[in-house]
């Protein structure tokens, strides 16, 4: 808001001494002395309200001082200028933190001391208000996002863990369901040839059984059915009976 341009001070007149200068040197030392004794001391001060540039001397007073306010471009210049004190100090102020139509000065004469009031202009401090509330505002959204980004990064950890075990239990699912499917293939092949051979077995026998009887049977058949030659007197016999049998029908 304020800076100061620094001047080349303009070199003090000499004077005679009211003594006479027995050591040169002791005479330079008190020149020097009263020279820098009376030289005002430049302050700037940073305050609430704004700042404030300070002028502070020894003795004397600031009867001969004078401030003014020269416009340059979008800046303006602030000069204070003594001629009695040889004292000239040139300082830049930022026309858009500075309110240019409020600049006082108050002099306090048993401290020896002047005061120029430079306040902040009510813009800039809406702006300085402004952009430390957007500074807030970013820092709380770069906290939100980088809450949301370990939130999602924790939900994409779940989701790949629950994705994992769903995996897992399918797989023992189907390797249950395979054994099972085995086990029961197995007792189902088992019953069935349990079943195949029971009966089997059983009709064998049943059927075993009656052909035994039907071959025991048919044996006396087919050895009475055989077909055999007859002998001589066989069919000598068979005529007589059939001659007898002819004459008794006759009678």
């Amino acid at each position: 808001m304020l800076s100061y341009i620094p001047q080349i001070l303009h070199p003090f007149p000499g004077f005679n001494l009211p003594f006479a200068c027995h050591n040169s040197h002791s005479h330079l030392d008190r020149y020097h002395d009263l020279v820098y004794a009376s030289a005002p001391e430049v302050k700037q001060v940073d305050t609430k309200e704004g700042c404030q540039i300070q002028i502070s001397k020894d003795s004397g007073d600031f009867e001969s001082y004078k401030i003014r306010l020269a416009e340059h471009g979008e800046e303006f210049q602030l000069k204070i200028s003594s001629e009695v004190d040889e004292f000239e100090r040139i300082f830049t102020i930022d026309s858009s933190m500075a309110d240019m139509e409020l600049i006082t000065w108050k002099l306090y004469r048993e401290e020896g001391l002047l005061v120029i009031n430079i306040p902040k202009h009510k813009k800039g401090k809406h702006t300085l208000r402004a952009a430390h509330k957007e500074s807030k505002k970013q820092r709380r959204l770069e906290r939100e996002l980088k809450r949301r980004r370990k939130e999602q990064k924790r939900l994409r950890a779940a989701k790949k863990l629950a994705k994992r075990q769903r995996k897992q239990e399918q797989e023992q699912e189907d390797y249950n369901d395979n054994s099972s499917s085995g086990v029961d293939e197995a007792h189902l092949l088992q019953h069935q040839f349990e079943e195949s051979s029971e009966p089997e077995t059983s009709e064998t026998s049943e059927y075993e059984t009656p052909s035994t009887d039907s071959e025991c049977d048919s044996h006396p058949e087919s050895h009475s059915s055989s077909p055999t030659k007859p002998t001589l007197e066989e069919i000598e016999d068979e005529e007589f009976v059939m001659y007898h049998r002819m004459i008794n029908h006759e009678l």
